[in-house]
């Protein structure tokens, strides 16, 4: 995925404001209203793909091989469509390394039962969708990113502490359970 991705009036630009200017004249040419708050979000969809791209050519730069695919990590049939898609370019899956988690900091009055469960679910959601889909597959090895929140915690993330816990104990499970994965 190359930079010709992008769209020509917002390739090459950084400065936030030259950025967020583009974006509205784009929206203008096509005679679409626009708030401030849908152009930061577009703006941050720009900045992540790029992100995205630059990952990418670093991990090929460096010899190996890489793709990029868009699923929701807790839905095991999407994990297991990329699941696919990459088998059926590089063969069978030996290695799976996750690291998906998402932040919705607040002290633990203000949680309410959903964005507690969207961290849970992303975090270890996400970690059993792939298991699953990966459950033929010769893994050989199995690489989790948890957190120090797990056991010390961070102020308002008592979801965040709870999800790297439940990812630690499911890796330790695996662990025990499939001597062959160094986990």
């Amino acid at each position: 995925v190359g930079d010709e991705d992008e769209a020509e009036e917002t390739r090459g630009l950084q400065d936030d404001a030259e950025l967020m200017r583009a974006l509205m004249a784009s929206h203008r040419s096509r005679g679409e209203d626009v708030s401030p708050a849908e152009l930061r979000r577009e703006a941050a969809a720009l900045y992540a793909a790029r992100e995205v791209r630059a990952t990418l050519a670093a991990i090929v730069g460096a010899g190996a091989n890489a793709s990029y695919h868009v699923a929701d990590i807790s839905d095991v049939a999407a994990v297991r469509r990329a699941v696919e898609a990459c088998k059926a370019r590089w063969g069978p899956v030996t290695a799976i390394v996750h690291g998906a988690g998402v932040l919705a900091d607040k002290p633990i009055a203000e949680k309410d039962d959903a964005s507690f469960q969207r961290v849970v679910r992303t975090k270890v959601g996400g970690f059993e969708a792939l298991l699953a889909a990966c459950e033929r597959e010769p893994l050989r090895q199995v690489c989790v990113f948890s957190s120090v929140a797990a056991r010390h915690g961070n102020a308002g993330q008592c979801d965040y502490a709870v999800a790297n816990e439940l990812l630690n104990q499911t890796a330790v499970d695996l662990a025990a359970r499939r001597g062959d994965v160094r986990v």
